[in-house]
Formats: C-alpha cells, sequence, structure tokens
C-alpha cells in the first residue's frame, strides 16, 4: 500500500507502485532514516556508505531499539527538504544524500516527495555493483568516462556498430588508462583492441 508519513497523504495513483516491509529495529531508528536489514539476525540497522553499505528500504516511523520498524522498499516516500530532481544515494549513519555513493537510493519529484527506484540488500562483502552507459570515442590516448558512482574492477565494453566484439577487460587492458573513483579512462592507439576510436561504446561496469 502507499505511504503516509507525518500524516502527509499520498494520491491514488502512487498506492500501488509503493511497497514496504516490517522488521525489529536492533538500534534505534529515526524517521526518514536509510536502514538494511542483517541476514544473520533478521533486524533492521542503520545503513552507512562507509560501514554498512547496504539498503533495504526508509523508515517509516522512528521506532527505539526492540520495536518493530516498517521500511519503504519501493515508491513514494514524503519527507522535507529535497531537491527536485536530485538522484539521492546512501550517505552516513542512515543518511540520503545528492553526493554519489555505492547505493543509489532514488529521486526526488519536488521538494517533498523521494520516489526509491532502487532497494537492494547487498548482504554479504561479495555482492556485486554494476552500472551500464556508453560513450563517444573521441580518438585522443585519455578520454575520461564518469558517472559510473564506483571504481570498477572490470568492464564488458564495446562498440555499438558491432564492428569488434564486446571484450571482458581490466585494469591491465591496453586499452584501458585506469579504473578511476568514479568511472574509467580509456584509450586510443591505432588498434581494434582500443575504445576510444571515433565511434560510439556501450559497457557495463562492474565491481
Amino acid at each position: 500500500m502507499g505511504t503516509i508519513a507525518d500524516g502527509n497523504v499520498i494520491e491514488a495513483d502512487d498506492v500501488l507502485s509503493s511497497m514496504r516491509t516490517t522488521a525489529e529495529a536492533g538500534e534505534s531508528i529515526t524517521i526518514g532514516k536509510a536502514c538494511y536489514i542483517k541476514e544473520s539476525d533478521g533486524k533492521a540497522y542503520l545503513s552507512d556508505k562507509a560501514t554498512a553499505i547496504f539498503f533495504t528500504g526508509i523508515a517509516y516511523a522512528g521506532v527505539d531499539s526492540g520495536a518493530d520498524v516498517t521500511l519503504v522498499t519501493k515508491g513514494k516516500f514524503v519527507t522535507t527538504g529535497l531537491v527536485d530532481k536530485e538522484v539521492y544515494y546512501l550517505g552516513s549513519s542512515g543518511a540520503i544524500s545528492t553526493t554519489k555513493s555505492d547505493i543509489r537510493i532514488g529521486s526526488a519529484d519536488g521538494t517533498t516527495d523521494l520516489y526509491i527506484d532502487l532497494a537492494t540488500s547487498n548482504q554479504g562483502a561479495n555482492h556485486i555493483n554494476m552500472y551500464a552507459g556508453n560513450y563517444n570515442g573521441d580518438g585522443t590516448t585519455s578520454l575520461a568516462i564518469t558517472g559510473v558512482g564506483f571504481t570498477p574492477i572490470s568492464l564488458l565494453i564495446g562498440r555499438t556498430n558491432g564492428a569488434v566484439d564486446a571484450k571482458w577487460v581490466t585494469a591491465s587492458h591496453a586499452g584501458i588508462v585506469s579504473f578511476d573513483s568514479d568511472g574509467f579512462t580509456v584509450t586510443d592507439q591505432g588498434s581494434n583492441s582500443d575504445f576510444n576510436t571515433g565511434t560510439n561504446y556501450s559497457y557495463i561496469a562492474f565491481r
């Protein structure tokens, strides 16, 4: 069902697109904080971009440790202080922020409506982050591709015209200059192994 926070009413067309789940709080949680449900005990805790890089949903109401907390996992969450059309990410100690991090929470429609469109619980050290995109090569020896949101460990990359098959590559590949904090840098050295000729490329970045 739809989510109503602090007396704010959602529209009928938001009801079917909103989802939520309930769990016992493993610590005190404030309304509007990003949380995750820990697999080992099934309880909800505050997420954190540095120390608890997991996300299940946003707290519908504030609760003390041991009480049940409802988490909005998808759809519209009504709050305050948003920046219209901005994308929001997991921040520190349950906060959401426009500063990019490994977990994208959703986007703002106006200053009060946050639409949660990515609510995944990345439990454990072996979770995989992926980002798909494309870019136009410029034929230089160093073209930075940004906006990925993390430092990749590998790429699946190829020309969109199909002239060269897509390749799995790591930072040691001849066509890669470096893997960077928000993407990667490619080069053109005049061979089909390079990823910066004057054409369009598609890629999937993995972490």
